[in-house]
């Protein structure tokens, strides 16, 4: 069978650059603030980047296909029980590197969250539903799946897990970043699916999502 190799994911991450910068430009140039948001049409361009990639190296242009390729297959109902619970205790153990190790002021964060954000329902669309998405797509699917023809398991697990940090941008959030990803892997090769990782990373983001309302007061 047909798979990714490392040409294929130089392919992806060229035009998934060029994408961006060609979205970001257009944005400043022409649509400053684009509806519903620039973040909607960023992750909307990878997804058609990822399956039009998917389609090129398989050769095969039915969606259903190409989505099973990615990851999205049939799992037992067990790993969707055990992403809820990594799901808890990813968010548990961030709560607590965050309040208590690195003592941040989260509640002012929260606020600056939510003035950036007018539209409630359109950032959690985005940033709780589709971000994780197509992040498992492009990470724990086709990145994993292609450097675990290469290297161990962990090692290729490890390796992702490192870009998954540095993606966010953050050095305080990197730890609890990179530990996230360690589970979403693990959960990807247990089930040799993403669905369980997509589950957990959705809920680890809704959490998130609905704290941030509480400490703001705004549900």
């Amino acid at each position: 069978m047909t798979e990714y190799k490392l040409t294929h994911l130089l392919l992806i991450i060229t035009l998934i650059l060029f994408s961006l910068i060609g979205l970001q430009w257009f944005f400043h140039v022409y649509v400053p603030n684009p509806f519903p948001n620039k973040e909607s049409y960023s992750l909307l361009s990878i997804y058609i980047i990822i399956l039009s990639v998917t389609a090129f190296v398989f050769q095969n242009k039915h969606s259903v296909f190409l989505h099973r390729q990615i990851g999205f297959r049939q799992t037992p109902a067990k790993y969707t029980l055990l992403a809820v619970v990594i799901a808890f205790s990813i968010w548990g153990l961030d709560y607590f590197y965050q309040n208590h190790l690195l003592i941040r002021n989260i509640t002012q964060e929260a606020m600056v969250w939510r003035a950036r954000n007018n539209n409630l329902t359109i950032t959690f669309i985005s940033t709780v539903v589709f971000a994780p998405i197509i992040e498992e797509m492009l990470l724990r699917g086709i990145f994993l799946q292609t450097v675990n023809q290469y290297l161990s398991k962990f090692w290729s697990a490890f390796i992702i897990s490192l870009l998954f940090a540095a993606l966010h941008l953050s050095w305080i959030d990197a730890y609890p970043l990179f530990v996230a990803s360690m589970f979403y892997a693990w959960l990807t090769f247990k089930s040799n699916s993403i669905v369980p990782a997509i589950i957990a990373h959705v809920l680890n983001n809704c959490f998130t999502f609905i704290y941030f309302l509480l400490l703001i007061d705004v549900i």
